[in-house]
């Protein structure tokens, strides 16, 4: 729930299983050091925000939304048509798998 709480869902695939479990687990080892040291949360929020980004949109982002769909579609295919760059981009970009 920490995750989908955070809106940690990745970008472009929406995966959100691999992000809402490292955020869980950042979000008790940042209790377990307000209980045992006292320490402050807020690293909580600066590793979420290492990690994870910022949740504001990149160039690269704005960029591709003044891109026609047709074309983003056959990039697209052409990109997940090579197996090499379909592990890459799909399996280990997107979804951290890897």
């Amino acid at each position: 729930m920490v995750g989908d709480a955070g809106g940690l869902a990745r970008d472009y695939s929406g995966e959100g299983i691999g992000p809402a479990v490292r955020s869980a687990v950042m979000a008790a080892e940042a209790v377990l050091a307000w209980k045992e040291r006292g320490e402050g949360l807020e690293a909580y929020a600066v590793r979420i925000s290492r990690t994870f980004g910022s949740g504001e949109r990149g160039f690269a982002e704005k960029a591709i939304q003044l891109l026609p769909n047709a074309l983003l579609r056959a990039v697209a295919r052409t990109l997940c048509g090579n197996a090499w760059l379909r592990r890459r981009l799909v399996l280990e970009g997107a979804f951290g798998i890897g």
